[in-house]
Protein backbone atom coordinates (compact mmCIF):
# COMPACT_ATOMS: atom_id res chain seq x y z
CA UNK A 1 0.00 0.00 0.00
CA UNK A 2 1.71 3.50 -1.18
CA UNK A 3 0.39 5.22 1.73
CA UNK A 4 2.35 3.08 4.59
CA UNK A 5 5.86 4.61 2.68
CA UNK A 6 5.14 8.09 3.66
CA UNK A 7 3.27 7.96 6.59
CA UNK A 8 3.79 5.76 9.84
CA UNK A 9 0.18 4.29 11.55
CA UNK A 10 -1.33 6.21 14.03
CA UNK A 11 -4.08 5.73 16.66
CA UNK A 12 -5.74 8.70 18.24
CA UNK A 13 -6.31 8.86 21.99
CA UNK A 14 -7.22 12.33 23.41
CA UNK A 15 -9.07 14.28 25.91
CA UNK A 16 -11.54 16.99 25.24
CA UNK A 17 -10.01 19.99 25.05
CA UNK A 18 -11.61 23.66 25.94
CA UNK A 19 -11.18 27.29 25.57
CA UNK A 20 -10.84 30.18 27.94
CA UNK A 21 -9.65 33.27 25.85
CA UNK A 22 -12.07 35.56 24.08
CA UNK A 23 -9.91 38.34 22.34
CA UNK A 24 -10.14 41.98 21.56
CA UNK A 25 -13.73 41.75 23.15
CA UNK A 26 -15.66 44.16 25.73
CA UNK A 27 -18.42 42.32 27.37
CA UNK A 28 -20.47 42.41 30.26
CA UNK A 29 -19.63 39.84 32.90
CA UNK A 30 -19.44 36.22 31.36
CA UNK A 31 -17.91 33.29 31.52
CA UNK A 32 -15.81 32.54 28.67
CA UNK A 33 -15.57 29.03 26.49
CA UNK A 34 -14.93 28.79 22.88
CA UNK A 35 -12.99 25.72 21.60
CA UNK A 36 -13.62 27.35 18.54
CA UNK A 37 -11.22 30.38 19.01
CA UNK A 38 -9.18 28.51 20.83
CA UNK A 39 -8.78 25.52 17.75
CA UNK A 40 -8.45 28.07 15.21
CA UNK A 41 -6.29 30.82 17.12
CA UNK A 42 -3.55 27.65 17.18
CA UNK A 43 -4.24 26.61 13.45
CA UNK A 44 -3.30 30.24 12.29
CA UNK A 45 -0.60 30.50 14.21
CA UNK A 46 0.79 26.63 12.48
CA UNK A 47 -0.75 28.32 8.98
CA UNK A 48 -2.54 25.24 8.97
CA UNK A 49 -5.61 26.96 7.88
CA UNK A 50 -4.43 29.85 5.50
CA UNK A 51 -6.57 31.17 2.78
CA UNK A 52 -9.82 29.77 5.05
CA UNK A 53 -11.77 32.87 5.94
CA UNK A 54 -15.00 32.38 7.30
CA UNK A 55 -17.14 32.42 9.83
CA UNK A 56 -17.11 29.32 12.39
CA UNK A 57 -20.93 28.72 11.25
CA UNK A 58 -19.90 28.70 7.95
CA UNK A 59 -20.25 24.99 6.04
CA UNK A 60 -16.35 23.82 5.63
CA UNK A 61 -16.15 22.36 1.78
CA UNK A 62 -14.38 19.20 0.49
CA UNK A 63 -11.11 20.94 -0.78
CA UNK A 64 -10.68 23.35 2.36
CA UNK A 65 -11.12 20.05 4.74
CA UNK A 66 -8.92 18.41 2.69
CA UNK A 67 -6.30 21.22 2.55
CA UNK A 68 -6.26 20.87 6.82
CA UNK A 69 -5.79 17.53 6.88
CA UNK A 70 -3.26 17.43 4.36
CA UNK A 71 -0.87 20.43 6.18
CA UNK A 72 -1.79 18.44 9.33
CA UNK A 73 0.62 15.35 8.18
CA UNK A 74 2.92 18.19 6.75
CA UNK A 75 2.61 16.49 2.97
CA UNK A 76 1.89 19.11 1.50
CA UNK A 77 5.06 19.64 -0.73
CA UNK A 78 4.68 16.19 -2.22
CA UNK A 79 4.96 16.00 -5.77
CA UNK A 80 1.64 14.48 -6.97
CA UNK A 81 -0.54 14.84 -10.14
CA UNK A 82 -2.27 17.86 -10.16
CA UNK A 83 -4.35 16.79 -13.09
CA UNK A 84 -5.83 13.86 -10.76
CA UNK A 85 -9.37 15.63 -10.85
CA UNK A 86 -10.63 17.20 -13.91
CA UNK A 87 -12.95 19.77 -11.67
CA UNK A 88 -10.07 21.34 -8.97
CA UNK A 89 -7.98 22.56 -11.72
CA UNK A 90 -9.06 26.45 -10.68
CA UNK A 91 -9.42 25.54 -6.72
CA UNK A 92 -6.93 27.49 -4.70
CA UNK A 93 -6.22 23.89 -2.64
CA UNK A 94 -5.39 22.24 -5.95
CA UNK A 95 -2.52 21.06 -4.81
CA UNK A 96 -3.46 19.71 -1.34
CA UNK A 97 -6.05 17.52 -3.33
CA UNK A 98 -3.67 15.83 -5.46
CA UNK A 99 -1.53 15.22 -2.49
CA UNK A 100 -4.69 13.93 -0.86
CA UNK A 101 -4.94 11.11 -3.36
CA UNK A 102 -1.97 10.53 -3.69
CA UNK A 103 -1.77 9.27 -0.25
CA UNK A 104 -5.09 7.96 -0.24
CA UNK A 105 -6.96 10.03 1.97
CA UNK A 106 -9.46 10.74 -0.71
CA UNK A 107 -10.24 8.87 -3.47
CA UNK A 108 -12.73 11.52 -4.83
CA UNK A 109 -16.58 11.46 -5.52
CA UNK A 110 -16.29 9.61 -8.53
CA UNK A 111 -13.28 8.58 -10.86
CA UNK A 112 -11.92 11.86 -12.46
CA UNK A 113 -14.22 14.32 -10.06
CA UNK A 114 -13.42 15.90 -6.31
CA UNK A 115 -16.23 18.02 -6.23
CA UNK A 116 -14.49 20.59 -4.69
CA UNK A 117 -17.00 22.95 -3.62
CA UNK A 118 -19.42 20.49 -1.98
CA UNK A 119 -20.09 20.22 1.92
CA UNK A 120 -18.46 17.77 4.37
CA UNK A 121 -20.41 15.14 6.20
CA UNK A 122 -18.92 13.99 9.38
CA UNK A 123 -18.94 10.55 7.74
CA UNK A 124 -16.35 12.06 4.80
CA UNK A 125 -14.51 13.97 7.55
CA UNK A 126 -13.80 10.83 9.97
CA UNK A 127 -12.78 9.01 6.80
CA UNK A 128 -10.29 11.87 5.83
CA UNK A 129 -8.88 11.78 9.10
CA UNK A 130 -8.61 7.82 9.62
CA UNK A 131 -7.21 7.39 6.61
CA UNK A 132 -4.32 9.90 7.22
CA UNK A 133 -3.66 8.58 10.50
CA UNK A 134 -3.13 5.55 9.03
CA UNK A 135 -6.46 3.46 9.66
CA UNK A 136 -7.67 2.63 6.43
CA UNK A 137 -7.05 -1.42 7.14
CA UNK A 138 -8.65 -1.39 10.52
CA UNK A 139 -11.53 0.84 9.69
CA UNK A 140 -12.14 -1.49 6.61
CA UNK A 141 -12.06 -4.27 8.82
CA UNK A 142 -14.40 -2.98 11.10
CA UNK A 143 -17.42 -2.35 9.08
CA UNK A 144 -15.80 -0.53 6.04
CA UNK A 145 -17.32 3.15 5.21
CA UNK A 146 -19.41 4.70 6.51
CA UNK A 147 -19.43 2.65 9.69
CA UNK A 148 -16.05 1.27 10.22
CA UNK A 149 -14.60 4.87 9.75
CA UNK A 150 -16.69 6.20 11.93
CA UNK A 151 -16.45 3.61 14.78
CA UNK A 152 -12.91 4.38 14.82
CA UNK A 153 -12.60 8.02 14.70
CA UNK A 154 -15.62 8.20 17.58
CA UNK A 155 -13.31 5.58 19.90
CA UNK A 156 -10.23 7.55 19.09
CA UNK A 157 -11.88 10.95 20.10
CA UNK A 158 -11.88 12.69 17.00
CA UNK A 159 -15.22 13.94 17.70
CA UNK A 160 -14.00 15.49 21.04
CA UNK A 161 -14.96 18.94 21.84
CA UNK A 162 -17.90 18.89 19.00
CA UNK A 163 -21.45 18.69 18.63
CA UNK A 164 -21.92 15.76 16.23
CA UNK A 165 -25.08 16.81 13.50
CA UNK A 166 -26.05 14.86 10.80
CA UNK A 167 -25.85 18.22 8.91
CA UNK A 168 -23.09 19.22 7.08
CA UNK A 169 -19.74 19.98 9.11
CA UNK A 170 -18.93 23.14 10.14
CA UNK A 171 -15.74 25.43 10.19
CA UNK A 172 -15.98 25.68 13.66
CA UNK A 173 -16.09 22.04 13.85
CA UNK A 174 -13.74 20.91 11.27
CA UNK A 175 -11.04 23.05 13.21
CA UNK A 176 -11.71 21.20 16.81
CA UNK A 177 -11.51 18.22 14.72
CA UNK A 178 -7.97 19.03 12.87
CA UNK A 179 -7.05 20.14 16.80
CA UNK A 180 -7.52 17.23 17.74
CA UNK A 181 -5.83 14.91 15.15
CA UNK A 182 -3.15 17.32 15.47
CA UNK A 183 -2.25 16.80 19.28
CA UNK A 184 -3.02 13.63 19.62
CA UNK A 185 -0.88 10.51 21.55
CA UNK A 186 0.43 8.23 18.45
CA UNK A 187 -0.44 4.40 18.61
CA UNK A 188 1.40 2.14 16.62
CA UNK A 189 0.72 -1.28 15.28
CA UNK A 190 3.28 -3.45 16.22
CA UNK A 191 2.02 -6.82 16.12
CA UNK A 192 -1.24 -9.10 14.45
CA UNK A 193 -2.27 -11.92 17.17
CA UNK A 194 -4.74 -14.01 15.58
CA UNK A 195 -7.49 -11.73 14.10
CA UNK A 196 -6.02 -9.04 16.94
CA UNK A 197 -4.13 -6.19 16.37
CA UNK A 198 -1.01 -5.76 18.95
CA UNK A 199 -0.91 -1.84 19.78
CA UNK A 200 1.34 0.21 21.49
CA UNK A 201 0.91 3.92 22.35
CA UNK A 202 3.25 7.02 22.64
CA UNK A 203 2.55 9.23 24.86
CA UNK A 204 5.24 11.71 24.15
CA UNK A 205 4.44 11.45 20.60
CA UNK A 206 1.89 13.07 17.98
CA UNK A 207 1.75 14.54 14.11
CA UNK A 208 3.24 17.61 15.96
CA UNK A 209 6.11 16.02 17.05
CA UNK A 210 6.66 13.64 14.59
CA UNK A 211 6.03 15.77 11.35
CA UNK A 212 6.71 18.95 12.45
CA UNK A 213 9.56 18.61 15.13
CA UNK A 214 8.11 20.41 17.21
CA UNK A 215 7.76 19.60 21.29
CA UNK A 216 5.74 20.74 24.00
CA UNK A 217 5.82 22.70 27.66
CA UNK A 218 2.35 23.36 29.27
CA UNK A 219 2.23 25.52 32.45
CA UNK A 220 0.89 28.80 33.81
CA UNK A 221 2.49 32.12 31.45
CA UNK A 222 4.30 34.92 33.46
CA UNK A 223 5.80 36.43 30.77
CA UNK A 224 4.13 37.28 27.34
CA UNK A 225 5.56 39.58 24.71
CA UNK A 226 5.68 42.90 26.50
CA UNK A 227 3.65 42.05 29.45
CA UNK A 228 5.57 40.27 32.44
CA UNK A 229 4.85 39.80 36.48
CA UNK A 230 8.74 40.47 36.74
CA UNK A 231 9.66 43.56 37.90
CA UNK A 232 13.09 43.39 35.74
CA UNK A 233 11.74 42.03 32.30
CA UNK A 234 13.12 44.31 30.02
CA UNK A 235 13.01 41.84 26.92
CA UNK A 236 10.23 41.87 23.79
CA UNK A 237 8.68 38.83 22.15
CA UNK A 238 9.31 36.52 24.77
CA UNK A 239 7.22 33.99 26.50
CA UNK A 240 7.56 31.98 29.93
CA UNK A 241 5.91 29.24 30.87
CA UNK A 242 6.62 26.78 33.84
CA UNK A 243 9.39 29.22 34.63
CA UNK A 244 11.23 28.74 31.39
CA UNK A 245 11.85 31.34 29.24
CA UNK A 246 11.09 31.47 25.05
CA UNK A 247 11.81 33.17 21.73
CA UNK A 248 8.10 33.33 20.04
CA UNK A 249 7.15 35.04 17.02
CA UNK A 250 3.00 34.51 17.02
CA UNK A 251 0.94 37.81 16.78
CA UNK A 252 0.18 39.52 20.35
CA UNK A 253 1.30 37.15 22.64
CA UNK A 254 0.17 39.29 25.49
CA UNK A 255 -3.04 37.60 25.57
CA UNK A 256 -1.76 34.64 26.81
CA UNK A 257 -0.34 36.37 30.25
CA UNK A 258 -2.05 34.84 33.33
CA UNK A 259 -3.40 31.89 31.49
CA UNK A 260 -2.71 27.66 31.68
CA UNK A 261 -0.99 26.83 28.24
CA UNK A 262 0.23 24.31 25.83
CA UNK A 263 2.99 25.61 23.93
CA UNK A 264 5.11 24.13 21.19
CA UNK A 265 8.01 24.77 20.23
CA UNK A 266 11.20 24.93 18.05
CA UNK A 267 14.24 23.08 20.30
CA UNK A 268 16.56 24.14 17.96
CA UNK A 269 15.35 27.72 17.74
CA UNK A 270 13.83 27.82 21.32
CA UNK A 271 11.24 29.54 19.66
CA UNK A 272 7.35 28.73 20.50
CA UNK A 273 5.46 28.53 16.98
CA UNK A 274 2.04 27.79 18.30
CA UNK A 275 0.26 28.63 21.70
CA UNK A 276 -3.51 26.60 22.77
CA UNK A 277 -5.09 27.56 25.83
CA UNK A 278 -7.20 24.42 27.49
CA UNK A 279 -10.76 24.15 28.88
CA UNK A 280 -9.00 24.51 32.33
CA UNK A 281 -9.22 28.40 31.85
CA UNK A 282 -12.15 30.12 32.59
CA UNK A 283 -12.66 33.42 32.07
CA UNK A 284 -14.83 36.65 33.29
CA UNK A 285 -14.51 40.09 31.67
CA UNK A 286 -16.07 43.25 34.48
CA UNK A 287 -16.47 46.51 33.44
CA UNK A 288 -15.24 48.71 36.09
CA UNK A 289 -18.18 50.78 36.56
CA UNK A 290 -19.59 47.61 37.51
CA UNK A 291 -17.62 47.04 40.14
CA UNK A 292 -19.51 47.44 43.43
CA UNK A 293 -16.61 46.43 46.13
CA UNK A 294 -13.77 44.06 46.35
CA UNK A 295 -13.33 42.47 50.49
CA UNK A 296 -11.76 39.35 51.83
CA UNK A 297 -11.00 38.12 48.31
CA UNK A 298 -14.66 38.77 46.97
CA UNK A 299 -15.47 40.98 44.10
CA UNK A 300 -18.86 41.99 43.63
CA UNK A 301 -20.18 43.12 40.71
CA UNK A 302 -23.77 44.52 39.41
CA UNK A 303 -24.35 43.75 35.64
CA UNK A 304 -27.25 42.50 33.95
CA UNK A 305 -29.46 43.76 36.20
CA UNK A 306 -27.82 41.52 38.49
CA UNK A 307 -25.35 41.03 41.50
CA UNK A 308 -23.03 38.95 41.06
CA UNK A 309 -19.93 37.68 43.36
CA UNK A 310 -16.12 35.96 42.09
CA UNK A 311 -14.29 34.34 44.49
CA UNK A 312 -10.67 35.81 43.99
CA UNK A 313 -7.39 33.31 44.87
CA UNK A 314 -5.20 34.62 48.16
CA UNK A 315 -1.98 35.60 46.83
CA UNK A 316 -3.02 35.98 43.22
CA UNK A 317 -1.65 37.92 40.61
CA UNK A 318 -3.05 41.99 39.64
CA UNK A 319 -1.81 43.15 36.58
CA UNK A 320 -2.52 46.67 35.26
CA UNK A 321 -1.41 46.98 31.49
CA UNK A 322 1.09 44.48 31.64
CA UNK A 323 2.68 44.87 34.90
CA UNK A 324 2.51 43.31 38.06
CA UNK A 325 1.47 45.52 40.59
CA UNK A 326 -0.33 46.25 44.26
CA UNK A 327 -3.87 46.17 44.90
CA UNK A 328 -6.31 48.34 46.48
CA UNK A 329 -9.47 47.72 47.81
CA UNK A 330 -10.88 51.01 47.29
CA UNK A 331 -9.41 51.00 43.89
CA UNK A 332 -9.93 47.53 42.55
CA UNK A 333 -10.89 48.74 39.52
CA UNK A 334 -9.82 52.07 38.27
CA UNK A 335 -11.88 53.99 36.00
CA UNK A 336 -11.91 53.67 32.62
CA UNK A 337 -10.88 50.03 32.61
CA UNK A 338 -11.57 46.85 32.05
CA UNK A 339 -10.97 43.65 34.34
CA UNK A 340 -10.10 40.51 33.26
CA UNK A 341 -10.39 37.73 35.78
CA UNK A 342 -8.50 34.20 35.18
CA UNK A 343 -9.01 31.00 36.59
CA UNK A 344 -6.72 28.85 35.05
CA UNK A 345 -6.95 25.67 36.91
CA UNK A 346 -10.89 25.11 36.72
CA UNK A 347 -10.84 25.18 41.04
CA UNK A 348 -13.68 28.09 41.07
CA UNK A 349 -10.89 30.83 41.93
CA UNK A 350 -9.01 33.50 39.59
CA UNK A 351 -5.81 33.77 40.33
CA UNK A 352 -5.25 36.80 37.52
CA UNK A 353 -6.55 39.93 37.48
CA UNK A 354 -5.58 41.57 34.52
CA UNK A 355 -6.36 45.52 34.69
CA UNK A 356 -6.91 47.15 30.73
CA UNK A 357 -6.55 51.31 32.08
CA UNK A 358 -7.16 53.12 29.03
CA UNK A 359 -5.99 57.03 28.84
CA UNK A 360 -7.23 58.75 25.55
CA UNK A 361 -4.33 60.24 23.50
CA UNK A 362 -5.14 63.49 20.74
CA UNK A 363 -1.94 63.92 18.61
CA UNK A 364 -0.58 66.80 18.64
CA UNK A 365 2.40 66.67 17.05
CA UNK A 366 5.04 64.60 15.69
CA UNK A 367 8.79 64.86 15.71
CA UNK A 368 10.43 62.21 13.24
CA UNK A 369 13.76 63.13 14.23
CA UNK A 370 13.08 62.06 18.47
CA UNK A 371 10.36 59.52 17.46
CA UNK A 372 7.97 60.65 19.68
CA UNK A 373 4.68 61.80 19.36
CA UNK A 374 2.97 64.70 21.60
CA UNK A 375 -0.62 65.18 23.18
CA UNK A 376 -3.15 68.17 22.34
CA UNK A 377 -5.71 67.51 25.09
CA UNK A 378 -5.12 65.00 27.88
CA UNK A 379 -1.65 63.29 29.47
CA UNK A 380 0.79 61.66 28.96
CA UNK A 381 2.05 64.67 27.07
CA UNK A 382 4.21 62.78 25.04
CA UNK A 383 4.58 59.07 23.80
CA UNK A 384 8.51 58.47 23.14
CA UNK A 385 8.32 55.62 20.38
CA UNK A 386 11.99 54.33 20.80
CA UNK A 387 12.65 51.36 22.83
CA UNK A 388 15.78 52.70 24.62
CA UNK A 389 16.45 51.61 28.02
CA UNK A 390 13.79 48.66 28.65
CA UNK A 391 10.99 51.23 27.04
CA UNK A 392 8.83 49.50 24.45
CA UNK A 393 6.34 51.15 22.40
CA UNK A 394 3.63 49.43 20.02
CA UNK A 395 1.73 50.66 17.29
CA UNK A 396 -1.00 48.95 16.13
CA UNK A 397 -3.77 49.48 13.38
CA UNK A 398 -6.48 46.72 13.47
CA UNK A 399 -4.03 42.76 13.55
CA UNK A 400 -1.22 45.04 12.02
CA UNK A 401 1.83 46.94 13.31
CA UNK A 402 2.01 50.14 12.38
CA UNK A 403 5.07 53.00 12.53
CA UNK A 404 4.99 57.09 13.43
CA UNK A 405 4.99 57.67 9.56
CA UNK A 406 1.27 56.24 9.58
CA UNK A 407 0.60 58.75 12.28
CA UNK A 408 -1.18 62.08 11.11
CA UNK A 409 -2.16 65.22 13.94
CA UNK A 410 -5.31 65.13 15.20
CA UNK A 411 -5.64 61.27 15.20
CA UNK A 412 -7.27 59.95 18.28
CA UNK A 413 -5.18 57.53 20.21
CA UNK A 414 -6.06 54.85 22.97
CA UNK A 415 -2.88 54.51 24.86
CA UNK A 416 -2.31 51.70 27.21
CA UNK A 417 0.27 53.02 29.52
CA UNK A 418 2.12 51.68 33.09
CA UNK A 419 5.97 52.05 34.30
CA UNK A 420 8.69 51.54 31.12
CA UNK A 421 6.53 50.75 27.98
CA UNK A 422 2.99 52.02 26.21
CA UNK A 423 1.48 50.16 23.76
CA UNK A 424 -0.74 52.23 21.17
CA UNK A 425 -3.88 51.08 19.56
CA UNK A 426 -5.32 53.63 16.76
Amino acid sequence: MRFKAYITLFFVIISSFGCGLVYGQTQEPSEINSDYISASEFLSQLQINRDIDKAFDEEITRAEFVALVVRCVNMSGLNANEDAFIDCAQSPFAREIAVAKELGITTGTSQNMFTPNGSVTYQVAAKMIVSALGGSVIAENNGGYPTGYIKLAGSLDIFSGIIQADSALTVGNAYVMIMNMLTSPVTLITGITGEDFIIETDYDECLLSRNFRLESVSGVVTTAGMYSIRDDYTQNNMLEIDGKTYKTHIFNPEKYLGYTVDAWYSKDENMVCAVYCGGENKTVEIKAEDVISYNNNKLEVFANNRNRSYSIERGFTYVVNGRATVHSSENFAPENSTLTLIDNDSDGRFEFVNVAKKQYFVIKGINLDENTIYNAKSTPDSISLDNDDGHYCKLTVGSKDADIYSLSENTPLISWQLQDWCEVLY
